[in-house]
């Protein structure tokens, strides 16, 4: 049992003094402005479809464990914003441009603010890394091909934005439970945890 507690100690320590820059976003065609304006719409679409729980204390409370994490180091410059979804299911999930969601299944499961942390970190690392846009980029150029991608990129990516949307179908409530890859699922854990170490929280 000590062996295997150690060896948990090496791993931890070797991830917490990799460089903070050593996970990099992915790829995207979309832009920063682009991101904002799609999180919007998105937000909108949870809103009316789910619903969100919006007992005050509650709100507040999950808010500020994120804006401590948010300046504890997100590398981008999103007004990061979080929502209670108003549903049983225990799970977490990120849109894009900023936007995090805890459901209130979720919330009631966790038995600390750290284990709270640790999810909203998580989130928050697929918003920063922007593997939203980076999936949603992947499918359009599979859909688009080489030919329609010269001309977004040839044109300054004047409208790229709407034409990504387009060609993947709309980036509607159905993109939510599009599962990450795994290796986005551990760029996520690997910088959500050192975001929760400059935050102040044991990982």
């Amino acid at each position: 049992m000590i062996s295997v507690m150690a060896l948990i100690g090496v791993f931890w320590a070797g991830l917490l003094s990799l460089p903070y820059e050593a996970v990099a976003a992915g790829f995207t065609l979309m832009s920063e402005s682009g991101e904002i304006e799609t999180g919007g719409k998105l937000d909108d679409e949870i809103g009316n479809k789910l619903g969100f729980y919006t007992e005050p204390k509650l709100q507040a409370y999950v808010s500020d464990i994120v804006r401590r994490l948010v300046r504890a180091g997100s590398p981008r410059s999103f007004e990061y914003r979080v929502k209670i979804v108003d549903i049983a299911e225990e799970n977490a999930f990120a849109t894009v441009g900023g936007y995090v969601y805890v459901t209130r299944g979720m919330l009631a499961q966790l038995n600390s603010e750290t284990e709270l942390a640790g999810v909203m970190a998580h989130e928050i690392s697929h918003v920063a890394l922007r593997h939203g846009t980076n999936q949603a980029s992947k499918a359009y150029l599979a859909k688009a091909g080489l030919g329609i991608l010269g001309g977004v990129l040839g044109g300054g990516g004047g409208g790229s934005t709407a034409q990504i949307i387009q060609a993947v179908g709309g980036l509607g409530l159905n993109t939510l439970f599009l599962k990450f890859s795994r290796t986005a699922e551990t760029q996520a854990d690997i910088l959500g945890t050192q975001i929760m170490a400059r935050a102040g929280y044991d990982p």
